[in-house]
């Protein structure tokens, strides 16, 4: 978890570097249980911090999502949820790439799937 919750606040945009045990840690950590012979105890080190540490990551992500929506409603830009109303009303807005979107088309594939390896002229002779 701890590793997971440090990549979706990456996928968001945002740097999380919060929390006990990070990867270095919890490695010198386990590497040292098992040195030592105490990896029981190291293993119940990792299994407490490790889930503290997730908690700290997930409530940081929470706290600076929260806070940058709060700063968008302030400013007047209310964020744009999809709730499942007016579907058939089109988008709001074109992109830079929409209208790229119109000049593509369609290939057709030298080879059709479930035929055996054979191409589409090879077919049209049979």
């Amino acid at each position: 978890m701890v590793s997971y919750t440090k990549a979706r606040a990456e996928g968001l945009g945002l740097e999380c570097k919060t929390g006990l045990l990070a990867r270095p840690e919890r490695v010198v950590l386990l590497a040292i249980g098992l040195l030592t012979n105490t990896g029981i105890w190291a293993l119940a080190l990792l299994a407490v911090f490790s889930n503290i540490t997730a908690l700290e990551r997930i409530i940081s992500v929470w706290r600076t999502t929260s806070q940058s929506e709060t700063n968008r409603q302030e400013q007047g830009h209310a964020p744009q949820y999809d709730t499942g109303q007016n579907h058939h009303q089109g988008p709001t807005s074109v992109g830079k790439n929409d209208a790229l979107a119109s000049d593509v088309h369609p290939m057709p594939t030298s080879i059709p799937p479930f035929g055996g390896g054979m191409h589409q002229e090879e077919t049209k002779r049979l």
